[in-house]
């Protein structure tokens, strides 16, 4: 797969990977790949040159399952903060959790759980408790921008919890691909509940669409005046 990143987790176990300063990295700062029961914490990941479209601060991708990405702080103008994806159909990433993040200024998403697969899964990810902020959604001809995007008939079953999302979808300037503080799209049985999403300029505050059996309960959505985009606050 050649140069990934920072640290390459290729089907590994049980590993922790803590305290790490990571910089200057061309796809993801941490990567996990068919990775299992793996940790992620208190790593501070900055100024990630990656322009691929899944070039993020920390990756899980492909079958990886039950892994804990935790209080890292990721501040770096790659595509996602943090990135849950499956790039190929029965290679689904799941039982994952991200939890208590700093995420500042990525290009794309701030958290994304990108799901393409046709066949619905119930992958049952965890976002959790994480502060995003200064999503710029410049990325996709300037369609993205969600401060936490959860998208894909395998992404069904993901809970969003007590997240704190501010100023998103800075550069957004088409509503193709769900522009929002969170954003839930083509999915089912999502769990949206205690977010707080603030300063958004642009579109909406929580934002769900072509879903089924969602559930967005106790969130507080704080829009400001100057913003003339929005079709609602949910």
């Amino acid at each position: 797969m050649g140069n990934i990143g920072g640290v390459l987790l290729n089907g590994a176990t049980g590993c922790v990977v803590e305290n790490l300063r990571v910089s200057g990295v061309s796809w993801a700062g941490v990567m996990i790949l068919d990775g299992h029961r793996n940790r992620v914490s208190g790593c501070r990941i900055t100024a990630n040159l990656g322009a691929a479209q899944d070039s993020s601060g920390v990756c899980v991708y492909r079958s990886s399952s039950f892994n804990m990405i935790e209080g890292n702080s990721i501040e770096s103008p790659c595509w996602h903060g943090v990135l849950v994806q499956n790039p190929d159909v029965d290679l689904i990433p799941k039982s994952n959790i991200i939890r208590g993040n700093s995420i500042i200024g990525s290009t794309a998403y701030g958290i994304a759980v990108y799901m393409p697969s046709e066949t619905e899964v119930e992958s049952n990810n965890t976002i959790d408790s994480n502060t995003i902020s200064a999503v710029v959604g410049t990325q996709n001809s300037d369609n993205s921008g969600a401060g936490i995007y959860v998208v894909g008939a395998a992404a069904s079953g993901t809970i969003v919890r007590a997240n704190h999302i501010k100023n998103c979808c800075i550069s957004t300037t088409s509503e193709t691909l769900a522009p929002a503080g969170i954003a839930i799209s083509n999915t089912k049985r999502c769990k949206v509940t205690e977010n707080d999403i603030s300063g958004m300029t642009k579109y909406d505050g929580i934002r769900v669409v072509v879903c089924a059996s969602i559930v967005v309960s106790g969130n507080t959505v704080k829009m400001p005046a100057s913003n003339t985009t929005a079709v609602g606050g949910i």
